[in-house]
């Protein structure tokens, strides 16, 4: 991306940071990075991917900012003085791009006000949200996640599975075919794996008392595992679930790899 210092992605946001001087260079080629990954993902279906750049001085301020309009900035302007270490920055939030600077002043920078119109929004949320190591920690302690998988034809599937977690030096999700009553072995699971390997694992902590909710998703990609891994695996699920240990898994055993965790949790005593 030209001018790009760092580009990388939160979820649903590609965040580029960018020295001032080439702050202009960013958002078509980003939103034209976009579009062409929604192409080539969504190919056979009508799905648009709308972007949203806006300009912020920091990335808790993105949700405060307007978007960008027929290629003239728009944005909250800068607070840090002339003497501030803060260069210039970007970031597309949930494909808004942002960069702030006081020589923001040439372009139509409307004051955003302390007002009840922003609240401390962003504290909340980030509150809201499970760290990494918190939402790995809760998942490890569930006793049953559900999987989510996609065929080849792109229909979507959702089991719950029991499971383990190995770390590695990657962190492993394992399940495997075992004793339980099963129609077939041949499970709608395992071939859609075959066919796409990503995958996501769902833990969640339900509660009438909805202070008290919470989920955690582990985005990763799956496929059949074997030799050592394999023993591990089995060796991880039966120090885990007593009935394992009276009927160990001998069917497939599938090991997902995390490429991301993410969780949120309704209030911070959870």
């Amino acid at each position: 991306m030209p001018g790009a210092e760092l580009v990388f992605f939160q979820h649903d946001e590609l965040i580029v940071h960018v020295r001032w001087e080439n702050v202009d260079r960013v958002p078509d080629p980003a939103i034209a990075a976009v579009q062409s990954a929604g192409q080539e993902v969504f190919a056979a279906a009508s799905v648009s991917t709308p972007v949203r750049p806006a300009i912020v001085e920091c990335y808790a301020d993105a949700k405060r900012a307007v978007v960008r309009r027929s290629g003239r900035c728009r944005a909250k302007r800068s607070r840090a003085g002339p003497g501030s270490a803060s260069s210039a920055a970007g970031a597309f939030l949930r494909t808004e791009w942002s960069v702030a600077d006081d020589r923001l002043d040439g372009c139509e920078c409307p004051e955003f006000p302390d007002s009840p119109e922003f609240p401390d929004s962003t504290v909340a949320e980030a509150a809201m949200r499970l760290t990494g190591d918190e939402a790995s920690r809760r998942f490890r302690a569930a006793r049953v996640v559900r999987l989510a998988t996609v065929g080849a034809a792109g229909a979507p599937h959702l089991v719950p599975v029991t499971f383990a977690v190995i770390d590695l030096p990657a962190v492993l999700v394992v399940f495997a075919v075992d004793h339980k009553p099963k129609s077939t072995t041949a499970l709608r699971r395992l071939a859609n794996i075959a066919a796409e390997p990503r995958v996501a694992f769902l833990a969640d902590g339900y509660d009438d008392d909805w202070d008290r909710l919470w989920w955690v998703r582990a985005d990763a990609v799956a496929g059949v595992v074997d030799g050592d891994l394999r023993s591990a695996a089995v060796g991880a699920l039966v120090g885990k679930y007593g009935q394992y240990r009276a009927i160990p898994p001998d069917g497939v055993v599938v090991g997902a790899r995390v490429i991301t965790w993410s969780g949120w949790q309704a209030a911070t005593e959870n």
